[in-house]
C-alpha cells in the first residue's frame, strides 16, 4: 500500500535526545569507516563521514555552549591530525627518495660517460663488418652470417664474440627461451643491441638503429641528470620544512583538556551525562528512575 515512506528524526533542544546521539556517534565511528570501503583502513577508531552529523546534533540538542565548542575543537583537531598524518607520510616518502636519488644520479653519470666515449666507436663511411675474421661490405651477407651463428647457438643462452663493427666488439647471444629471438651486441664502454630477425638486412638495421642514437641518448641522459639533481635539491628543502600547523594543534589540545575538565569528562560516564543536564532534566531522570 505504501511503496515509499519518509522517515523524520526530531531533536528537541535541552532534552535527553542529546545522549541518544552520543550512542549513535560512538557506533558511527566504526560503521562510517567500513561503509567507505577503504581497503587501507586497518583500525576502526576515528569518526568518519555521517558520524559528524550525529555529533553536531548532539551538541545542538544539549544547549550547552561548552559541548558545542568541544565538538568544534575535536573536529578541527581531527582535521589537523589528518593533515599531520599526510605530512609525515609524504616526508617519509621524500626521505626515501632522497636516499635513492644520489645513487641514481651517479649511475646516470657513469652511463653518460660511457656514451660519450662510445661516440668515437660509431662506424663511419661505407659499411664494413668483420665476422669470424672475414670482412663484409654488404649488409645482406653480414646479416646472413649473424643468422647462421645465432642458429648454431639456438636455445643455449650463450653469448659468443664473433667480430667487430666500427670500434665495437661484436657478440651474438642466444636465449634459453625458444619464443625469444637471438640478439647481436655491439660492445664498447656500453652495449648496443639489435634483434637477429628472419631478415638479414633487418638484423643489421636493428643494430645500427641503436648505435646511431647514441647522440640522442647523451642528450636524454644529460636532461635526466639535471632533472634528478633539481628534484634532489627541492626535496632537501621540502623535507626540512616543519609541519605548519603544530602551534595551532598544540593550542587546540590545550583547550580540549580545559573543556574536558569543565564538562567533568574525567569522571565516570554517568557523571559526565549529569554534568551537561539542566536541573529540570535531572529531575526528569530521577522521576524516570
Amino acid at each position: 500500500m505504501n511503496p515509499d515512506i519518509e522517515v523524520y528524526t526530531y531533536v528537541t533542544k535541552e532534552s535527553f535526545d542529546a545522549y541518544l546521539f552520543q550512542t549513535l556517534e560512538v557506533k558511527a565511528k566504526f560503521i562510517g569507516q567500513i561503509t567507505k570501503s577503504n581497503s587501507t583502513v586497518r583500525n576502526a577508531e576515528d569518526i568518519m563521514g555521517s558520524s559528524l552529523t550525529y555529533a553536531e546534533v548532539k551538541a545542538i540538542a544539549s544547549g550547552n555552549r561548552t559541548v558545542i565548542e568541544k565538538f568544534q575543537v575535536e573536529t578541527e583537531m581531527r582535521r589537523i591530525n589528518l593533515l599531520k598524518s599526510q605530512y609525515i607520510s609524504t616526508k617519509y616518502e621524500m626521505e626515501s627518495e632522497i636516499g635513492i636519488l644520489p645513487q641514481k644520479i651517479e649511475n646516470r653519470k657513469k652511463f653518460l660517460d660511457c656514451l660519450e666515449r662510445d661516440m668515437a666507436n660509431v662506424p663511419t663511411g661505407d659499411f664494413r663488418m668483420t665476422i669470424s675474421d672475414q670482412t663484409y661490405t654488404e649488409r645482406k651477407i653480414a646479416g646472413f652470417q649473424l643468422q647462421k651463428i645465432a642458429l648454431a647457438l639456438k636455445d643455449t643462452g650463450m653469448a659468443e664474440e664473433v667480430g667487430t663493427y666500427g670500434g665495437f666488439k661484436l657478440y651474438v647471444k642466444s636465449t634459453p627461451h625458444y619464443m625469444s629471438s637471438a640478439i647481436v651486441i655491439a660492445k664498447g664502454a656500453a652495449e648496443y643491441r639489435g634483434e637477429i630477425s628472419h631478415s638479414d638486412v633487418g638484423t643489421i638495421a636493428s643494430l645500427d638503429h641503436d648505435i646511431r642514437h647514441i647522440k640522442d641518448k647523451i642528450i636524454e641522459n644529460r636532461s635526466e641528470i639535471e632533472q634528478m639533481s633539481r628534484k634532489l635539491e627541492d626535496l632537501m628543502v621540502e623535507v626540512a620544512k616543519p609541519f605548519p600547523h603544530d602551534e595551532a594543534l598544540e593550542k587546540l589540545e590545550q583547550r580540549h583538556k580545559e573543556i574536558f575538565k569543565e564538562l567533568g569528562l574525567d569522571k565516570n560516564e554517568a557523571t559526565d551525562m549529569i554534568d551537561v543536564l539542566t536541573p529540570d532534566q535531572e529531575e526528569d531522570m530521577d522521576i524516570a528512575a
